[in-house]
């Protein structure tokens, strides 16, 4: 069966690192699946949730924040993002307390700089998106 070399890496560690049958991502062009040599690419991450299938059928997920996915030649894969999460380890609670926070700073509006508002604006995307990605471990 072909496979490819796939890691999700962050400053902090390599938050995962396997050889896998499929990888479908988010990027800044829509969702994509790469599989065993699949063509050179470099493209930006979003925030969302990655969904990975192993040779052996086992399926995982990921949250990922924004970076860089890169698709290289040698049938290896690399998510850079300074922020990755498997979907098991969510904690959902935190994550609608952090939403919940975020709503708030938001409803304040025009009393925000742009610059705090647009901190706002992502952090209630990632909050959001871990949720989800969590929710739908746990269902």
């Amino acid at each position: 069966m072909n496979t490819l070399s796939f890691k999700i890496i962050t400053p902090d560690r390599t938050v995962y690192e396997d050889e896998v049958k499929q990888v479908t991502i988010p990027t800044s062009s829509g969702e994509i699946t790469v599989l065993a040599h699949h063509t050179p690419l470099v493209s930006l991450l979003i925030v969302g949730e990655v969904r990975v299938e192993k040779p052996d059928g086992a399926r995982l997920s990921f949250f990922v924040n924004q970076g860089i996915v890169e698709v290289r030649k040698d049938n290896a894969l690399y998510l850079l993002t300074d922020l990755a999460q498997p979907a098991s380890e969510i904690n959902i609670e935190e994550a609608e307390k952090a939403r919940a926070q975020a709503e708030k700073m938001l409803s304040k509006g025009d009393k925000l700089v742009k610059e705090d508002f647009a901190h706002f604006e992502g952090e209630l995307a990632r909050e959001l998106a871990k949720i989800k990605i969590g929710s739908r471990q746990r269902g």
